[in-house]
């Protein structure tokens, strides 16, 4: 069973990534807000990381640039095999900082369709 850990602050947007989701089997799909509920989690361990450029620290605040980027360094330092998928509107200036992840970005507005294709490819074993 596929985990895959989404950090997105609006509820359309994961609505979004989750229905374009659904069609893969046995997925554990946990979807969180902030950076805050991101450290809180359990087990912070995933397959895969799909998160918004722009997300607060801590529920009620405002979106940030820099939660993302917490985040990637935790992924970096803890689990380096590990791919992220950065969701956005607009590609940050330095996300090649981070390409030991491996980052697959596909720029808003993506298809629901391709953001499929591209989290079914990694969770096989296609692209990491």
């Amino acid at each position: 069973m596929a985990k895959i850990v989404h950090i997105e602050d609006e509820k359309a947007f994961r609505l979004v990534v989750k229905d374009a989701l659904k069609k893969i089997q046995g997925l554990n799909l946990i979807q969180i807000s902030d950076l805050e509920s991101f450290f809180g989690l359990d087990e912070l361990s995933s397959d895969l990381y799909i998160m918004d450029r722009h997300f607060p620290e801590k529920p009620g605040q405002k979106a940030g640039d820099t939660s993302w980027r917490k985040i990637a360094e935790f992924v970096r330092d803890f689990y380096p095999e590990t791919p992220i998928i950065l969701l956005s509107g607009a590609i940050p200036r330095n996300w090649r900082d981070y390409t030991s992840i491996r980052y697959a970005v596909p720029k808003r507005p993506f298809s629901s369709q391709n953001l499929y294709s591209i989290v079914e490819s990694i969770i096989n074993g296609g692209e990491k």
